[in-house]
């Protein structure tokens, strides 16, 4: 059966599509700048997720506001920046300053990708985000209420995503265009309380021009109290990833995110980080607490001088990368960023290109 499955995806979440990814490295190895990679706050009003990759609820002191973000954005366009994802820490939403930032960028004709919750979503708000041209990733791990509200660690969320998502789809999300691409994709989790539940919303995906974005858990953040309660064994997922293969027909990867190799990497305090080991914008394909090295700061740095720094950090990391890839124990399905080999053969190449 094996040998019957299509190499490649019916259909693609955009922002990670095969698309977006060799237009953003093409340009990158050209020096320009196609993305930027925003975390907005580490505030989340809900602050409950059991398995989250970090420990938020409050903002921090000193987070970027709304004016910096946009000089970054202005700045970011002289470098031909097309993308901006908003991913990390806390609910984006529930950042006072969310709705202003995207209504700039799309005013700039800057495309979005975000990673949400997608608890207490109103209708005004998915307008704004439909008005905004906002690809969304929102968490779904599964449809049996009571193990939702479990993972999500407060009564009656599951509810709350549920009604998000009809509300989504009843705006227009979910509608693959002409290239089959999809705005819509579920992040899903396998642990051992949802893993059989996985399937189903695969077939949903399936049916409704969903991407299924299927990542494993990650020792980090809060999760870390719960990792050896809820990681499943390596033989559940290569079963579940079976399974994933036969509803879909094809061999089921977790698509590379462009981020992570043609982007700069913006926290919510200001400070452009990379992961320390390889130089790339996004640590989390590791599936553990990140280590991040400081290539500089918004608020002293012209971006097109941090662009540099890190290019060059980046080369001084390349014999680290082979090392790794020679040595990488590899996962069924990988975090963040996709799979972690064909992620650092990518950035090798494009770090050998850019000058």
């Amino acid at each position: 059966m094996k040998s019957l499955m299509k190499d490649n995806p019916p259909f693609m979440y955009e922002p990670w599509s095969f698309k977006v990814m060799g237009s953003a490295i093409e340009k990158f190895k050209n020096g320009y700048l196609p993305i930027l990679d925003i975390e907005l706050s580490a505030r989340c009003d809900h602050g409950c997720c059991i398995y989250c990759d970090s420990d938020v609820g409050s903002p921090y002191p000193n987070e970027l506001s709304f004016e910096e973000l946009k000089s970054v954005v202005d700045s970011g366009k002289k470098l031909g920046v097309e993308w901006v994802y908003i991913c990390g820490l806390g609910e984006p939403t529930d950042d006072e300053k969310f709705f202003r930032v995207i209504e700039y960028l799309a005013e700039n004709d800057i495309k979005i990708s975000m990673f949400s919750c997608g608890i207490d979503y109103t209708i005004k708000d998915i307008k704004k985000l439909r008005n905004c041209n906002v690809n969304l990733i929102i968490k779904l791990d599964s449809f049996d209420e009571k193990i939702f509200d479990y993972l999500l660690g407060k009564e009656d969320s599951a509810k709350s995503v549920y009604k998000t998502l009809a509300l989504l789809l009843e705006e227009g999300y979910a509608k693959k265009n002409d290239d089959d691409l999809t705005d819509l994709a579920f992040s899903i989790i396998p642990t051992r309380k949802n893993i059989k539940e996985i399937p189903k919303i695969v077939k949903y995906c399936k049916e409704n021009n969903i991407f299924p974005s299927i990542g494993e858990l990650e020792f980090s953040g809060r999760a870390k109290k719960v990792f050896s309660a809820l990681s499943p064994s390596k033989e559940e997922l290569i079963e579940l990833k079976r399974n994933v293969d036969m509803i879909l027909g094809y061999d089921y990867k977790k698509p590379i995110c462009p981020s992570a190799i043609a982007s700069l990497h913006i926290n919510n305090v200001g400070k452009y980080v990379v992961d320390k080991e390889t130089g790339l914008s996004c640590p989390w394909f590791f599936l553990k607490e990140p280590e991040y090295f400081e290539v500089g700061d918004v608020r002293e740095d012209e971006i097109r001088v941090v662009l540099k720094r890190m290019i060059e950090y980046r080369k001084e990391r390349r014999s680290n990368i082979e090392s790794i890839i020679k040595n990488i124990s590899q996962h069924v399905f990988g975090g963040c960023g996709g799979d972690i080999t064909k992620l650092l053969e990518l950035y090798l190449k494009a770090t050998q290109d850019t000058s």
